[in-house]
């Protein structure tokens, strides 16, 4: 047996799951785990407070947050597009401490502190000692920054809590079943399906890797024919469905069936936004010019060390780098070609994954060719860890076998990689989510351990040099992404709100400050309700702290309340309320849910704000009087309505 796979079959037991891990958990590299910490609080304290008070989902879940925790129950008196679970652990919190944007702050901190002490184990236990360390501090960047891509920091999340306390419930159940393969118990086992449970409560993109991780470990244990381990793994389904169940009971008492048949869509987010996972010929050729450019780097920090002989891999190598040429040359070649074809210097419309910015802002006038690249750079930036990469790896690890001679190691990877896959099902090529990195790239480097067993310590320098490189790249994003210290948009400029200290740049303040004086004209007692028309609203609500007598908390079509209803209740209000119309996304397009594969691009639709919620807003609006136009970011304005009659 080769060396290294020698070195691991030593301390691994063969149990009744048929799986086994590495003994390197049994010694946990605390160094990395105080760095992990050093890095993670210097991101707290580097970007405490800095959220636009008015940035989209992020004021809206504060706002869904803030009416659950005055007693407003979700799905019924309010719109909320997930399952219940961070509303309620969250907004329960809330109640308790106060619903002000510190409280929801010092929330979040812990939840991301959390997750990567939990992270932290599950390197440990894939990764050996010296690759623990860098490991953990190229993942720590590359997901704080992601987590800030498009958005606000929560520290570690995106848009909404919901994503980072699934995925925490996510890594527990993943840590429970690798403590399992090695002494499994009817409590581990309970536990697991209970966390499991808890990914389902919580949101919608943790539904497959939940029911994937209790029914691959379950069934693997059944086929082990062994009574006692079959007895104990019963208790992870068993407590699944119970977990899943009573939550969904708790949702149809309070809001009834209905409710619980419209969270699977999101009341209508998915029918709205799953055109943004959707596969095409464009989206594809990024995918294979950035796997083949990432497979080339990984192969050149391997050949750099010596790990395996340039012989060995010299086709793969060869073979990768004129993949990533080919297919980059085919995006850029069909970019000039729609140009032309139009007669045009501009690029033609794309279905971007999630930059709804104008093209002109994003790419600046420099030639069609140059833009061409450049919008190829900008898409290669989305999936920094390409989509097809554990599709890739995983058949890689199923096909060749040759060099895992170990079968329980052989099997325990490709549920990893299994995991990862299962994962990436909900959002796949929409963007890479900041967890991809924590869930993913442990498992990538202990693959390549396992497939090069022959120099162990070469191997472990190649993988070294190329964690280095995911560092620099890491380090570079955070700049790019970020906010706050050590970031290109640097620190914000502090303000003060009825919910607290917020930092926002120097063009927000002046946003905000027309916006309460024009309010404060209207209505200077701050008595009046406030309705937001337009996605992502709420945080208006919120951070002004006036009252939203509406079920809606974004636009009218995304909601569990009659429209029209909502529309007549607003009009017989009594003093009438305060409109706000935020026109940002007034005739974007995204792409629909529709799968052409003769198409170069997706296929485009005007958003709900133009077919659905528009025609309703200007019913609302055709009786009120302007007060004021407030110039944002050009060329949207947020308009202010006196609808007191």
């Amino acid at each position: 047996m080769p060396a290294l796979a020698s070195d691991l079959s030593s301390n691994l037991p063969n149990n009744a799951s048929g799986f086994c891990l590495p003994g390197w958990a049994e010694k946990p590299h605390w160094p990395a785990l105080l760095v992990l910490l050093i890095l993670w609080a210097t991101h707290v304290v580097a970007t405490w407070g800095e959220a636009t008070p008015f940035s989209g989902d992020y004021g809206r879940w504060l706002h869904e947050m803030d009416r659950f925790a005055h007693g407003e129950v979700p799905y019924r008196d309010f719109s909320w597009g997930f399952p219940p679970m961070s509303l309620w652990i969250l907004g329960t919190t809330a109640r308790w401490f106060g619903s002000d944007v510190e409280t929801f702050r010092i929330i979040t901190v812990t939840l991301s502190l959390l997750i990567y002490v939990a992270f932290f184990k599950y390197a440990s236990n894939l990764l050996p000692r010296k690759l623990v360390l860098p490991a953990v501090i190229a993942c720590c960047l590359l997901s704080v920054a992601y987590a800030q891509r498009g958005s606000v920091p929560l520290p570690a999340g995106m848009y909404i809590p919901a994503a980072p306390l699934g995925f925490l419930f996510l890594l527990c159940a993943v840590l429970l079943v690798l403590h399992g393969w090695r002494a499994p118990s009817k409590l581990g086992s309970s536990l697991t399906g209970v966390f499991c449970g808890l990914c389902l409560l919580t949101k919608q993109d943790f539904w497959l890797p939940a029911i994937y991780l209790v029914a691959v470990d379950f069934l693997v244990g059944v086929r082990g024919k062994d009574g006692k381990a079959i007895a104990q793994k019963i208790w992870a389904p068993l407590c699944f469905l119970m977990t899943a169940f009573g939550g969904i009971l708790i949702v149809a008492h309070q809001s009834g069936w209905k409710a619980v048949e419209r969270v699977p869509g999101g009341f209508g987010l998915l029918s709205e936004f799953g055109g943004r996972g959707l596969p095409s010929w464009e989206r594809l050729a990024v995918e294979a010019a950035e796997l083949g450019l990432l497979l080339v780097a990984s192969l050149a920090c391997l050949l750099v060390t010596q790990a395996s002989s340039w012989h060995v891999l010299r086709k793969v190598f060869l073979g990768a780098l004129l993949l990533s040429l080919l297919a980059g040359s085919i995006h850029v070649s069909m970019r000039v070609y729609g140009g032309v074809r139009l007669g045009s210097k501009e690029l033609t419309p794309l279905a971007a994954p999630i930059d709804e910015q104008p093209r002109d802002h994003v790419l600046p006038n420099r030639g069609l060719l140059g833009r061409a690249i450049q919008e190829l750079l900008l898409r290669s930036q989305v999936h920094l860890l390409p989509v097809l990469l554990p599709v890739f790896a995983f058949a890689l690890v199923l096909l060749v076998p040759r060099n895992l001679e170990s079968p329980p190691e052989r099997r325990a990877l490709l549920f990893l990689l299994g995991l990862c896959i299962v994962c990436r099902a909900r959002r796949l090529f929409e963007y890479t989510e900041w967890y991809y990195f924590l869930l993913e790239i442990p498992v990538y480097l202990w693959m390549t351990q396992l497939l090069l067993p022959d120099s162990k310590e070469k191997v472990l320098a190649g993988l070294r040099l190329a964690i280095v490189g995911f560092i620099l790249v890491g380090a570079y994003s955070y700049w790019f992404y970020g906010m706050g210290n050590f970031t290109r948009r640097g620190v914000g400029v502090a303000m003060t709100t009825p919910r607290g200290v917020v930092r926002v740049g120097p063009g927000e303040l002046q946003y905000y400050t027309a916006l309460t004086h024009s309010l404060g004209d209207i209505d200077p007692g701050g008595e009046r309700p406030l309705f937001v028309y337009g996605y992502s609203s709420g945080g208006f609500n919120y951070f002004l702290n006036r009252r939203n007598l509406t079920p809606l908390t974004q636009g009218f079509w995304f909601s569990n309340a009659s429209a029209e209803n909502v529309l007549v209740g607003l009009q017989s209000l009594k003093p009438g309320p305060i409109v706000l119309d935020n026109t940002y996304f007034l005739n974007l397009q995204r792409p629909s849910v529709a799968i052409d594969p003769f198409r170069w691009d997706l296929k485009m639709q005007e958003t709900s704000f133009s077919r659905f919620d528009r025609p309703l807003f200007l019913r609302l609006v055709e009786r009120c009087r302007k007060v004021e136009e407030i110039p944002s970011r050009p060329p949207n304005y947020l308009t202010v309505y006196d609808c007191n009659p």
